[in-house]
């Protein structure tokens, strides 16, 4: 049996969420350059920061251990189609993740103007771009050298 992967919906799936990511940093971007002070203000900003910071990145830490989990799993499924189903969720949950974690960071940059939010919202569109359907990734999760890609 021939193992094939068809990669237009990776690649489809793939440019609709980097599309999304850089919209939603220039969106941004263009919202705290028209406003040009925050919308919270400096003290209040300065009490809820740690949360603001440390909120995500548990989130971040949290989704990273599921993620691997589900790796686990899936290679613990001994049918390959049965497998690049799950893969194929599993792409799409990392795509929604970069989406999430995008938007918030950029919704954090445009409340507080704080260049960090920016950073980590450009730094979300670099992990957007690492995930880009490539068949040596994909031979790599699936550990499986045999895969035709189509």
């Amino acid at each position: 049996m021939i193992k094939t992967i068809e990669l237009a919906p990776y690649r489809r799936w793939f440019r609709t969420t980097l599309t999304i990511a850089i919209l939603l940093v220039a969106g941004s971007m263009l919202l705290v350059w028209l406003r040009a002070n925050p919308v919270l203000e400096p003290s209040s900003a300065k009490l809820i920061r740690n949360l603001l910071l440390y909120g995500p990145l548990c989130l971040a830490f949290a989704f990273t251990f599921y993620i691997r989990k589900q790796r686990e799993i899936m290679m613990a499924i001994p049918d390959f189609e049965s497998r690049k189903n799950f893969h194929q969720s599993l792409f799409r949950k990392r795509l929604y993740w970069c989406v999430i974690s995008t938007t918030l960071a950029c919704t954090l940059y445009w409340l507080l103007t704080h260049p960090f939010y920016l950073y980590v919202s450009l730094f979300e569109i670099v992990g957007v771009l690492l995930s880009f359907p490539h068949p040596f990734i994909f031979k790599r999760e699936l550990q499986d050298p045999e895969i035709v890609f189509i």
